[in-house]
């Protein structure tokens, strides 16, 4: 419990790449694990930096000009990366002199930065806003760590997707009539600028495309789908939303004309469709997947099969996680009350408790009595009593064998010591 770093600073962030930034007064430091100090800028800059970054591939951000959302004349999606800056390397000495006005981390030896020029010009003032800053022109482009241009700056803007660090959408050709493009690390297009848009979201050399800008018309705007390796739209823009899984497949939502209402499909690689749906919603965390139909009349639970045959037809009032499928049970809501059910449609235990959980537990945990007093009991599969339900509050071991049981500000510890011959 000894400090390895004072309590010195009057400020002080996590750790990143072995280096935490630190301030003293109006001096910006970063320390090490054992709180040796190292200071940024070194001999070359004796005035401090009115902002540093985070230290990453051991290169860390530094600004001479300090600006955020309330210092830029209008809205801008970058204005926590807005200001004047350069770099410092690992010995804390500048390497790129300040002079982007944007600027993001390292990340595979490259920066995306952008060129331009920070002005207060009061034709931008207004009686909401006086002498702010803007630029009339942004040019986008990467860096290396030796300020090498890599990704030429002729683009008027670039992003980054969500999960690729290894290309970046851009917009080229103005704004007026410009449109967004894909490219590499080196600048080379990999979707030629033909897009109104792109969702951040991607799947190997999939992504996902509009018709319409969304940032001009909102985000409800149906996707297409592109595919970069083959270089053609796989899907005109269809789906309202769009997930990615781990083997290829892809969980769409899609307006049904002849249900009326959105359904989610799930499409193979290939493009053809797993199995014809009628769901609102498909939970495929958890094998079988639960299926939910959302309409005039109301919302009704049921199982399918991962090739979509029906295990339970969708006529099912259940809670959260209320199918218990290795035991055969159903959860079910009665009179706003929770009991159990069998396969069969046979009531196992009645609608009586407030509600019923613990699906991986030897166990169910029940609630009873009212809101913000419940009491906590466990009972069997079967509805028979283990633990009286006079508990504030009862929890299981990540090993599902021990349990604790609070109850007038007093815990006990429980074991089952036979798991395997319990019902």
């Amino acid at each position: 419990m000894k400090f390895v770093v004072p309590m010195k600073y009057d400020q002080a962030d996590d750790f990143r790449d072995g280096k935490a930034k630190v301030q003293l007064g109006d001096k910006w430091l970063c320390v090490d694990p054992n709180g040796c100090e190292l200071e940024i800028g070194g001999r070359i800059r004796q005035d401090n930096y009115q902002e540093i970054g985070d230290y990453s591939e051991g290169m860390c951000r530094v600004s001479t000009l300090k600006l955020r959302f309330m210092d830029l004349a209008y809205h801008s999606d970058y204005d926590q990366i807005a200001g004047t800056w350069g770099f410092v390397n690992e010995s804390g000495e500048e390497v790129i002199p300040p002079q982007y006005i944007y600027a993001t981390d390292f990340e595979n030896g490259i920066a995306i930065v952008a060129k331009g020029k920070w002005t207060i010009d009061p034709k931008w003032d207004n009686e909401y806003n006086q002498g702010r800053y803007w630029t009339e022109e942004e040019l986008w482009g990467a860096i290396d760590k030796n300020d090498n241009e890599v990704i030429p700056f002729i683009f008027d803007e670039i992003k980054h997707f969500s999960d690729r660090s290894d290309m970046f959408m851009v917009h080229y050709g103005g704004w007026k009539d410009g449109k967004w493009g894909v490219v590499d690390c080196k600048g080379n297009w990999l979707a030629e600028p033909t897009f109104e848009g792109f969702s951040y979201e991607t799947w190997k050399d999939r992504i996902l495309f509009y018709a319409e800008d969304p940032d001009a018309t909102g985000d409800d705007l149906p996707m297409g789908i592109y595919d970069l390796s083959q270089k053609r739209v796989l899907f005109e823009p269809q789906f309202l939303d769009v997930t990615f899984h781990d083997n290829g497949d892809m969980e769409v939502e899609v307006f049904d004309k002849e249900l009326g209402r959105t359904i989610e499909k799930i499409i193979a690689p290939s493009g053809k469709e797993r199995f014809k749906s009628i769901y609102s919603s498909i939970y495929t965390w958890h094998d079988p997947y639960e299926v939910v139909i959302r309409d005039k009349d109301g919302t009704r639970h049921g199982l399918i099969d991962k090739e979509g045959n029906e295990i339970l037809p969708c006529i099912y009032d259940v809670p959260w996680n209320g199918f218990y499928h290795e035991r055969q049970r159903i959860c079910f809501v009665e009179n706003g009350k929770q009991g159990m059910k069998d396969y069969d449609g046979n009531i196992i235990i009645p609608a009586i408790y407030h509600e019923i959980h613990g699906r991986k537990d030897p166990y169910l945990t029940v609630r009873v009595g009212e809101k913000d007093s419940y009491k906590e009991g466990l009972i069997t599969y079967d509805g028979k009593t283990v633990i009286e339900a006079n508990h504030s509050r009862i929890g299981w071991c990540s090993d599902h064998k021990h349990f604790f049981c609070c109850a007038d500000g007093r815990c006990e510890m429980y074991v089952v010591e036979d798991c395997a011959a319990m019902p």
